[in-house]
């Protein structure tokens, strides 16, 4: 494992302990940095998955700006879908829907080829750049990664939603993510003062499922 850390940043590169072989890289930025210099992170990760893409080094990437925790990325941690699976599939089915997202060539070849990609880029506002033949790309947001709007977002979730893994919502009670509503998803108002990992967050809470009731 190698493991980095810097005021506000930390990085880790390691092998996967469920899949061996299967390396993984993962960062973390703190809002206390600020958004210029967090924007600036932002750009330099896309870089990053653009030199991956282009040496078709990486079977999935993306970048967000939202709550992670090790190994998950948020739309595993939204809906049941373990990150060993998630890492396993990742060649096949994009671990969620983000600001910037690392495609295989069997992704784009899933979504209708590169060309019907570009088309529905260009008509919703979106990005695929660094494709060759046979090689990885990266569909993005043109503004910047704190600006990301619900519109930017659901434009990229309609896109890769076929191709991701699918699970149906059971329960999550921990910060809100940028995750979408989907049949079966209960969502209401998250207030500000919010704090997680507190039992009964709400009044109405239903008690934490045990065992198979997951």
């Amino acid at each position: 494992m190698l493991r980095a850390v810097w005021p506000g940043f930390e990085l880790e590169v390691a092998e996967s302990p469920a899949n061996p072989g299967l390396w993984g890289a993962q960062a973390f930025s703190s809002p206390a940095l600020g958004g210029a210099v967090l924007q600036g992170v932002a750009e330099g990760c896309v870089a990053a998955l653009e030199g991956l893409a282009e040496n078709d080094w990486a079977v999935w990437g993306g970048v967000t700006v939202d709550h992670g925790r090790p190994y998950f990325t948020p739309y595993e941690s939204f809906f049941p879908i373990g990150w060993e699976r998630g890492e396993r599939s990742a060649a096949e089915h994009p671990r969620g829907y983000y600001w910037a997202n690392l495609l295989t060539a069997a992704h784009v070849q899933q979504l209708g080829g590169i060309d019907a990609v570009a088309e529905y880029c260009d008509a919703h506002g979106l990005a695929v750049t660094g494709y060759r033949e046979g090689k990885a790309a990266v569909l993005r947001c043109p503004r910047g990664a704190l600006d990301l709007g619900d519109e930017a977002l659901g434009a990229v979730h309609r896109l890769l939603d076929p191709i991701l893994l699918h699970e149906p919502y059971r329960w999550y009670a921990d910060w809100p993510l940028r995750v979408f509503k989907e049949p079966g998803t209960a969502f209401r108002r998250i207030e500000p003062t919010f704090q997680a990992h507190l039992p009964a967050a709400f009044d109405d809470d239903e008690p934490v499922p045990d065992g198979d009731d997951w």
